[in-house]
């Protein structure tokens, strides 16, 4: 963050020069001052609108679990918090229960120059209850209106009890963007799955990393240095399989295990670790040996997909001496703790969401597969004819929008189900990955000094430098390809000029594959015209 001296600024109906923001962030936003009269930011504003909405809130704020009322915002604050004064001010606490409730406030929030602060979200301030209504609305006014999701990303990493849902709340009572009034009802459990709308294994995201440090030297069975993990979206669900490296002759196998193991291929893979290139050459590979359609996401490098690895990698570094022995410890830690165990965040169970009853699933799923083809440019399709598969990425307009969801203040949660409401029924794919799993027609099985993966500056390579799969070996004159450790921590973002040549004798009439490639697509035909059977 970039701190800059308090500076005036015009009010936002430019009537008056005052102090409105504190600092500017490095991505611009402009952080309000804690002080600010609203009425004076933005006097055509509907007053008597901005009151009612400050009002709700305060009435939400003492209902909703993990916030902090005024009252006990203030014993905080003046070090004066004890037993019989929360039992005073909060009449949700009893005598029995009140001695909980005491201990785990003064575990959780500290006073700091006369300032609270939340230790579990990581130190960050805790903006007074009375005052939450009227910062966030500053932030957004300040901000040119800014939409409340930006509102909530901008603001959630600097406070401590900015939520998702009081900032939607909050920035509906903007009678400037909200004209009809219409606010929608608040939501009383503590989270909710961002994507419940997917299907089950309708996009998943793959990531290669080393599980208790960066470089993989440190290695499980004393041969296995990275992980091959994957994750579906819509239960969070995780297999897990083992990597004895990051070549492209150890991943291949692996990923292929991976898909045809699985129930349905998913509708798109998205990667954070791997270079885009190169899992476009792996996916191609399984593509045209198992006449998979395997689509390739846009998203990449979000706080799902990195929240994601931290915390499989933190559960097998809580018990590395027993996964460093037996692979299966691995398996038997994420099965019980993550996919067997119920979650908050998606309001269930991983493995009872990916099996979830869902009539007629498996046509819809080719449906709405065959729906996302369609609707695409002929250039992001790749149809390999003399083999029976398909490659499409994913484009700009019809992108999934990802949201983060990372809070801990939100309203309160529904009780989870017992052990007995949910059948333990899931199952992690757990057989060790040889590299001879791949046919001897394969290029990558006859010559072990197979290329590695490539990293995101050797991307640019002509058609004639690429491995075909009806050759028996691959050329003498290629060059090794290996990847950068960094490559693994966050992959490449696209390149204008890559993969010019790519596909250029191709069956498809567009240009090459945009994944690679800024392009514009305005003016590209609809892939809807070609005819596909899935």
């Amino acid at each position: 963050m970039v701190d800059i001296v308090s500076s005036p600024d015009k009010a936002v109906n430019g009537s008056q020069p005052m102090f409105v923001y504190q600092c500017i962030t490095d991505e611009g936003f402009k952080v309000p001052q804690t002080d600010l009269n609203l009425y004076q930011l933005d006097d055509t504003l509907d007053h008597e609108w901005l009151d009612r909405g400050r009002g709700e809130l305060r009435k939400i704020m003492k209902t909703v679990k993990g916030q902090l009322t005024q009252e006990i915002y203030d014993l905080i604050a003046s070090d004066s918090l004890s037993t019989q004064k929360l039992l005073e001010c909060c009449d949700k606490v009893t005598p029995n229960t009140v001695e909980n409730k005491y201990v785990l406030l003064k575990r959780r929030y500290i006073a700091k120059g006369g300032a609270v602060i939340d230790r579990k979200r990581k130190d960050a301030p805790v903006i007074e209850p009375d005052s939450l209504f009227d910062m966030i609305m500053s932030a957004h006014l300040i901000n040119d209106h800014m939409p409340w999701r930006k509102v909530y990303l901008h603001m959630k990493g600097l406070y401590a009890n900015v939520t998702r849902e009081l900032t939607h709340m909050v920035t509906g009572y903007c009678s400037h963007c909200n004209i009809d009034r219409n606010i929608r009802r608040f939501s009383r459990y503590k989270h909710y799955n961002v994507h419940e709308k997917l299907m089950p294994l309708e996009r998943c995201h793959v990531e290669v990393f080393a599980p208790f440090d960066d470089e993989g030297i440190e290695k499980i069975q004393g041969k296995y240095s990275h992980v091959l993990y994957c994750r579906d979206y819509h239960s969070r669900f995780i297999w897990l399989l083992p990597l004895e490296g990051i070549a492209f002759r150890y991943l291949l196998p692996a990923l292929a295990q991976l898909l045809c193991t699985m129930i349905r291929v998913p509708i798109f893979l998205e990667t954070a670790t791997l270079d885009r290139q190169d899992m476009f050459d792996i996916c191609e590979v399984i593509a045209r040996k198992y006449k998979f359609k395997i689509g390739l996401g846009l998203n990449s490098g979000t706080e799902f997909q990195k929240n994601g690895i931290k915390r499989v990698k933190q559960l097998l570094s809580g018990y590395k001496s027993e996964c460093q022995d037996d692979w299966n410890m691995c398996l038997r830690l994420v099965l019980s703790r993550i996919n067997q165990t119920y979650a908050d965040r998606v309001r269930g169970i991983p493995s009872d969401l990916l099996c979830n009853e869902i009539a007629n699933i498996a046509t819809k799923f080719k449906q709405k597969q065959k729906k996302i083809i369609d609707q695409l440019y002929a250039h992001h399709v790749v149809h390999f004819k003399e083999a029976g598969g398909m490659i499409y990425l994913e484009d700009e307009e019809s992108a999934f929008v990802m949201d983060d969801l990372d809070d801990d203040c939100t309203p309160a949660p529904e009780e989870p189900p017992t052990a007995s409401d949910s059948m333990q029924n899931s199952a992690t794919i757990s057989t060790p990955v040889a590299g001879s799993q791949i046919s001897e027609g394969d290029p990558t099985q006859q010559d072990p000094g197979h290329p590695e993966m490539r990293t995101s500056s050797q991307n640019k390579e002509s058609s004639s430098d690429r491995v075909p799969l009806e050759e028996p070996s691959v050329p003498k004159e290629r060059k090794k390809r290996k990847i950068s450790k960094r490559s693994l921590k966050t992959a490449s973002s696209p390149s204008p000029n890559i993969n010019e040549e790519y596909y250029n004798n191709s069956e498809l009439a567009g240009p090459g594959s945009s994944f690679f490639k800024n392009i514009s697509t305005s003016q590209e035909p609809r892939y809807g015209d070609v005819s596909l059977e899935l």
